[in-house]
């Protein structure tokens, strides 16, 4: 399997202005310097998706964990003080699994191209994890399956990577969308896995 830069979607707006955690923008302009270049959780993850389209994949990774752990402390910061609207409040931390998926499974798409592979997967099991709480577009947990296929490959975990694989293809019939690359990725799973036994027969 060749690694590829793998398509990322945009986010859509969810996430309330609410920080003040700054990175540098993609000018190298410290974003410190002027109060409207302060980001939010969702624009850092924007900005780490622009720096992924232009294969600046170093700073993708670099944007996507500081939008990781803005929304984190978001989580913690919400867990500890007490909210009387239970349906806004589940419709916060929704919108912040919805964000955490995104900046995890961007994140792990990043780490294959810089050939991380365990942390690929790391991240990718854990933005899953996230995406049972998250409101997602359809394709996404399907995107995010196929980067773990992707790195567990790259590892030589053939079986594993075929399951996600297949998991991906299912998902995207489910969804109405073409599954050929990924049952692609599965026969090619099925084969290095063969060879894999042969040699060490």
């Amino acid at each position: 399997i060749r690694v590829i830069a793998v398509s990322l979607q945009p986010s859509t707006p969810s996430i309330p202005h609410q920080t003040t955690t700054m990175i540098n923008n993609k000018e190298g302009t410290p974003a410190a310097e002027e109060a409207d270049q302060v980001l939010t959780a969702e624009e850092t993850l924007a900005l780490g998706d622009s720096y992924y389209v232009d294969e600046s994949f170093a700073e993708a990774l670099d944007a996507y964990a500081v939008a990781i752990a803005m929304c984190s402390n978001s989580n913690n910061n919400k867990n500890s003080s007490s909210n009387k609207n239970s349906d806004k409040n589940k419709n916060n931390n929704n919108k912040q699994s919805t964000l955490l998926f995104r900046s995890l499974s961007h994140k792990a798409a990043a780490l294959v191209q810089l050939e991380r592979y365990q942390e690929s997967v790391t991240d990718c099991n854990a933005a899953l994890g996230h995406g049972r709480k998250a409101v997602l577009r359809p394709g996404e947990s399907q995107a995010c399956l196929h980067v773990l296929g992707m790195a567990l490959f790259q590892l030589q975990r053939y079986t594993i990577a075929q399951a996600s694989f297949s998991q991906a293809a299912q998902l995207a019939t489910l969804n109405g969308r073409d599954a050929t690359k990924h049952e692609q990725c599965v026969t090619q799973c099925c084969c290095a896995e063969e060879q894999q036994q042969q040699q060490q027969q």
